[in-house]
C-alpha cells in the first residue's frame, strides 16, 4: 500500500497508477475519475505555484493558437492572466490534468 511514509515521503497507492486506468477499459472508469488521478499525479510533481501557471497558461496557448504560433512573451501574459485569476493551487493542477487527459483521449487535438 501506499501512504505517507516513517521518513516522511509519500508512496502513491498502487491502485492509482494512472497508466494502467488510462490503458484500462474506459468502461470502468470516467472522465472526471481521470481528471482526479491525473490531478494527484501533478500534484506529486511539487510545482511551484507560478510554474503551475506558466504550464497552465503554455498548455492552453498551444491548444488555441498551436505550437508555432506562440512566444514566450504571449505564454507569459496569459501566465499572468492565470496568476491574477486566484485560482488555487489544486485548481490548476486539476485544470492540467483536465486537459492532459482530453488531449490523452483525443478530446482536443493538436496542431
Amino acid at each position: 500500500r501506499g501512504g505517507i511514509l516513517e521518513d516522511g515521503s509519500f508512496k502513491p497507492r498502487p491502485e492509482l497508477d494512472l497508466e494502467e486506468i488510462i490503458e484500462g477499459p474506459e468502461k470502468d472508469i470516467g472522465l472526471e475519475s481521470m481528471f482526479r488521478v491525473a490531478a494527484y499525479y501533478i500534484s506529486l510533481e511539487n510545482y511551484t505555484y507560478d510554474d503551475l501557471c506558466w504550464l497552465l497558461a503554455e498548455k492552453h496557448l498551444i491548444i488555441m493558437k498551436g505550437n508555432a504560433n506562440i512566444t514566450e512573451d504571449d505564454i507569459k501574459q496569459k501566465a499572468e492572466e492565470v496568476y491574477k485569476s486566484s485560482t488555487t493551487y489544486d485548481e490548476l493542477c486539476w485544470l492540467m490534468g483536465e486537459l492532459d487527459i482530453l488531449i490523452d483521449q483525443g478530446y482536443i487535438e493538436l496542431d
